[in-house]
């Protein structure tokens, strides 16, 4: 299976888990093919969608061509374990293959573990029997209430994207994961993790439905009205409120 992916408003990528064709319309159309794509050795499931992400702030000039931009792609596995559970892996393709040299090591792997907010939860529930979706977060200026003058960067929002686990259940089925009031496992009806953008391969939590209806807040994702909240504070407000849930 291989899968188009839109990384920004001129470059696209079409990749099969394995490697990454990238194609450049800023360049009349250049093609560039980056076998083995992903770091570790990672396959990566094209069903479950990929993600473009701001991998990191840059930190110097030779970075900020890339890194800055969403030109990197993220991708995600699910793998079972009969001690641990169900577990998902996320890695990070760069369009910028140098950044990918520069940047893997033994402090920045280029990988990010999803865990649930309820450890216990991966140990009910099976990849051939969870339903997971990785998906591109953007929210357009259009959505916002008025012109207060916001860069791009900020009309993007706090996160660049999510990934989605939903347990497949059926009405006669027994499984422990599609019992809403079973207190082994916290992923019915579904779960979400955000990735903050700019975190690099910080660690993704599976948050519950219910958490996010009463706990977990993401400032300034939708509508907004002026007020003297910057984005920085809207970013340490969310890795607070991560930081309290794990």
């Amino acid at each position: 299976m291989t899968t188009v992916v839109g990384l920004d408003d001129g470059l696209y990528a079409v990749t099969d888990g394995y490697s990454v064709q990238y194609f450049n319309h800023r360049t009349q159309g250049e093609s560039i093919l980056h076998q083995n794509a992903w770091p570790q050795g990672l396959v990566v499931e094209p069903s479950y969608g990929f993600a473009s992400v701001l991998y990191r702030d840059a930190i110097s000039e030779y970075e900020a061509k890339s890194l800055s931009s969403r030109s990197v792609m993220m991708g995600c596995r699910c793998d079972d374990d009969d001690e641990k559970g169900m577990s998902i892996t996320c890695g990070y393709a760069f369009y910028e293959r140098m950044h990918y040299l520069v940047l893997g090591s033994a402090e920045d792997d280029l990988i990010s573990q999803v865990v649930f907010q309820v450890g216990r939860t991966a140990l009910s529930m099976r990849c051939i029997s969870t339903e997971i979706t990785v998906k591109t977060l953007r929210w357009p200026s259009t959505r916002l209430t008025n012109n207060i003058g916001y860069n791009d960067d900020f009309l993007q929002g706090v996160a660049d994207a999510a990934v989605w686990v939903r347990p497949r259940c059926s009405s006669n089925t027994n499984e422990l994961s599609c019992l809403q009031g079973f207190r082994g496992a916290d992923c019915f009806p579904y779960c979400m993790a955000l990735r903050v953008k700019g975190s690099g391969s910080s660690r993704l939590v599976l948050h519950s439905a219910d958490s996010w209806k009463s706990s977990v807040q993401l400032m300034r994702r939708d509508c907004v009205i002026a007020s003297n909240i910057s984005p920085l504070q809207d970013v340490q407000s969310v890795v607070e409120l991560d930081n309290i849930l794990r």
